[in-house]
């Protein structure tokens, strides 16, 4: 599964003591993101900032979801890549990141 993200450079899947340290933590991410139910509550009263990668699975649309969770306008960003692209565009999420808060300061 993580081969097929993307997430994690082939040397850790040859390092058999990393890997050992690492597949608990990552078994327990899996376990609780598919666990998770979500509770519907009043919307929160902040921004929200949405930063998706463009070929992760789902539609944009399915993004659209996060404007439940406030009352404010939430601010769409999507940028080239898979569920890992921040991996590829670290300096651009930080870009936006310091946009989106630039508002603020």
């Amino acid at each position: 599964m993580m081969k097929d993200l993307q997430g994690m450079p082939d040397e850790m899947f040859r390092d058999s003591e990393l890997l050992a340290y690492y597949e608990p933590i990552l078994r327990a991410d899996i376990q609780v993101s598919e666990s998770y139910v979500h509770r519907e509550l009043e919307p929160l009263d902040i921004p929200f900032t949405v930063i998706s990668g463009a070929g992760e699975e789902g539609e944009p649309a399915d993004y659209q979801i996060w404007q439940k969770e406030t009352k404010r306008k939430v601010c769409f960003y999507q940028l080239p890549g898979g569920h890992f692209f921040i991996l590829d565009h670290a300096r651009e999420v930080v870009e936006i990141i310091l946009k989106e808060l630039s508002f603020y300061l």
